[in-house]
């Protein structure tokens, strides 16, 4: 399994069937999508931060998490696939929230 360095975090896309929850944040359908969900399969172990600590993530495996979606402004996020299964390889700063 894939192990991210950093600020990186390995995301499972959710099938679209759930494209109702990206509506009540505000878009619409025929305006493309905010972001896309994920559940959340990995993490890194964070950056440092200016005092040198290391600053970990807020988000842990199987959070349900909206992040910055392909449609939004060309944005492409790495793959990665094992098991027939396609993963996303995001940054914690292209999540915009956790749901809960």
């Amino acid at each position: 399994m894939f192990s991210p360095s950093q600020d990186y975090v390995l995301v499972k896309p959710v099938p679209r069937k759930y494209s109702d929850i990206i509506e009540v944040v505000g878009t619409k359908p025929d305006q493309g999508t905010l972001g896309e969900l994920a559940e959340v399969i990995a993490v890194g172990p964070g950056c440092p931060n200016k005092a040198g600590k290391l600053q970990p993530l807020a988000l842990s495996p199987g959070d349900k998490v909206l992040y910055g979606g392909d449609g939004l402004g060309g944005i492409a996020f790495p793959t990665y696939e094992e098991a027939g299964v396609d993963y996303k390889i995001i940054q914690e700063a292209d999540v915009v929230g956790i749901l809960e």
